[in-house]
């Protein structure tokens, strides 16, 4: 991802406005003994006391201490003002100071309490988001996990390797999406797979997003079709050898009779022994369906998903279209319908309207989801550590996690009510920067975009 932020620097922004308590840079830390913190430059105070620590119901908070959760937190003990020495009301395990900065929170906030709201945070902001309609699961690659593709060697095939990437500006993940799937060879004719039911003698749609970063003319990217239940190949593959993003096509139908196609196998398939590919969509509809289900869950609290189609502006070779020359059309809201059943296995579903004048092109170009999805979806959990990033706003996440804090009912401290209201200002302050944007419609100018 391009902007992220760990819970450790969230947490570095409340200490800096000065709300939970004091951030002991690790710079600043003299030593760690078994019973003993020393900080010259932020414990040695003539005017303190040597309760001053203990008094302030300060947690002493270790993040990065090689020990563990054994030695996390500690109470605050005695401080020694002459020296800059403070006592944990029990001793540490880990007397070895590494690079980990130490955090005191104070009036009896636990940091677990901070960890905990922070995770609410992240299911509460939400952020603007575009993944493929599609039968394939996790089709815009946008997962952490690989799981949803089958790699050509578990078939017995030859072997190919596949992982995700996230790397910043890097032309290797196509734009918006937050990940791209990387196919590498290590022999010819490589792939990576998912299955599908068909209807005998039905068709398909198939549109593969990819771009060979290695893969020599006559090598690349192929999109394979295969029969499972025939054990035989659908049509002729599509191929392409570009290194830019190209998008390729399929439409094929599939075999009849008593022992017509039932399983259908779509191969991303490498066809050099070296061919290093990238990938950002498997879009795959089975044309005579009414209805489909959303392969990603989407939050429909504040705005149900929209959909739009994509054409293109080039095509580089026979059923092979420039990605970069894609355009977005917005799809009239009263051709679809998006029906929701929460507890259900498959709880989001898009029906489409018949006799709408779309109904008969359903199929006919890949469709975007474009909708709102909570930050936890991609981002989190965070655990004691607090290493874990999220690409929300700092500012944002770090005034919702106060919210949150500040309305938990374990946290009990003089003047909540102010420090929840400021919090709550905070956060609606600094949302009012991120506006939801719909898919451009035909003939709209800038002076006509909707608010």
């Amino acid at each position: 991802m391009a902007q992220t932020s760990t819970l450790l620097q969230v947490l570095d922004l409340s200490f800096q406005r000065g709300l939970l308590g004091q951030k002991i840079p690790n710079a600043d830390i003299g030593s760690i003994a078994a019973g003993a913190i020393v900080s010259v430059a932020h414990l040695r105070r003539g005017r303190y006391g040597a309760d001053e620590y203990r008094n302030r119901q300060t947690t002493i908070h270790r993040p990065g201490n090689a020990t563990g959760i054994a030695d996390d937190y500690r109470d605050a003990g005695t401080l020694t003002p002459s020296t800059g020495s403070l006592a944990p009301d029990a001793n540490w395990a880990d007397t070895t100071l590494g690079t980990e900065d130490v955090y005191f929170f104070e009036r009896g906030i636990h940091p677990l309490w901070y960890i905990d709201a922070a995770n609410l945070a992240l299911r509460q902001n939400y952020f603007q988001n575009e993944d493929w309609l599609s039968l394939a699961a996790d089709p815009g690659f946008q997962s952490t996990a690989t799981s949803s593709y089958v790699e050509s060697d578990a078939d017995a095939g030859p072997a190919t390797t596949f992982s995700k990437i996230t790397t910043a500006d890097s032309y290797n993940v196509f734009p918006p999406f937050i990940a791209s799937g990387r196919i590498l060879n290590a022999a010819a004719n490589g792939y990576i797979r998912q299955r599908f039911k068909v209807t005998r003698g039905g068709e398909v749609a198939v549109w593969w997003f990819a771009r060979a970063d290695v893969g020599a003319s006559g090598a690349g990217m192929s999109l394979v079709l295969y029969d499972l239940t025939n054990s035989a190949l659908l049509g002729t593959a599509i191929s392409s050898s570009e290194e830019s993003w190209q998008a390729l096509h399929r439409r094929e139908s599939v075999v009849s009779g008593s022992a017509g196609t039932e399983d259908l196998e779509v191969r991303l398939q490498g066809i050099g022994a070296s061919d290093d590919l990238y990938t950002n969509g498997l879009i795959v509809y089975r044309t005579e369906d009414n209805r489909i289900v959303l392969s990603t869950t989407w939050e429909n609290r504040h705005l149900a998903p929209t959909l739009s189609y994509v054409t293109f502006g080039r095509s580089t070779a026979a059923d092979v279209e420039a990605a970069f020359s894609m355009q977005r059309h917005l799809i009239p809201a009263d051709a679809y319908r998006f029906i929701s059943t929460r507890p259900g296995a498959n709880p989001y579903v898009i029906e489409w309207v018949r006799d709408h004048p779309f109904y008969g092109r359903r199929w006919d170009h890949p469709i975007l989801i474009n909708g709102r999805r909570a930050h936890s979806d991609v981002d989190g959990p965070f655990t004691r550590l607090m290493t874990e990033t999220t690409s929300a706003d700092r500012d944002l996440i770090e005034a919702t996690t106060r919210v949150n804090l500040f309305s938990d009912e374990r946290v009990q401290i003089p003047n909540k009510a102010a420090l929840l209201a400021q919090a709550e200002d905070d956060a609606k302050q600094y949302s009012q920067q991120f506006r939801y944007e719909e898919a451009a419609r035909p003939g709209w100018t800038m002076s006509r975009m909707p608010n």
